[in-house]
């Protein structure tokens, strides 16, 4: 993709990311794995918009076509990261993309100095989308109770102008 466009959720993606997240895949892949009742979303999702430690952007095609979601919950100088790739764009490298633009808009945005991402072990195409994105692989970790790999990108060092 020769141009990744991201931009602000707004409650008019509410329907979209609703059905995304209800994807068997990714409820299997998800940390908390029933499925969501629509209304638990549109709460869920009017407190994100809302949360000023909150950044949730939709990844999109050229065309303006939304193709993920990336939610960064902020704490300090470390941002969690969380990413769903629409059902039917999987497979295409698309995910890795999504986590290289929001990871260099958010570092250049805020002053986040690292961003931690989540990933369950037999989730492998997570697990690849993140390592080849930059992430490194921190090793195991228990979220909810439930086994997960800890993925982790620190901010860029500023390069030594030599001046």
């Amino acid at each position: 993709m020769s141009q990744l466009l991201l931009r602000d959720a707004t409650f008019d993606d509410a329907e979209r990311l609703w059905v995304w997240a209800n994807d068997p895949d990714t409820r299997e892949s998800s940390f908390h794995t029933g499925f969501i009742p629509w209304s638990e979303h549109a709460a869920w999702l009017k407190r994100k918009l809302q949360d000023p430690a909150c950044e949730l952007w939709l990844a999109c095609d050229p065309d303006g076509t939304p193709f993920a979601e990336i939610r960064f919950d902020l704490d300090g100088a470390t941002a969690v990261i969380s990413i769903t790739v629409a059902p039917q764009q999987r497979g295409q490298g698309l995910g890795t993309v999504a986590l290289q633009g929001a990871t260099e808009r958010l570092f250049e945005s805020t002053d986040t100095s690292q961003i931690v991402g989540y990933v369950k072990p037999d989730n492998q195409a997570s697990m690849r989308a993140f390592l080849k994105a930059g992430f490194q692989d921190q090793g195991d970790t228990s979220v909810n109770g439930i086994q997960a790999k800890c993925l982790v990108m620190e901010r860029p060092r500023e390069q030594d102008t030599g001046s």
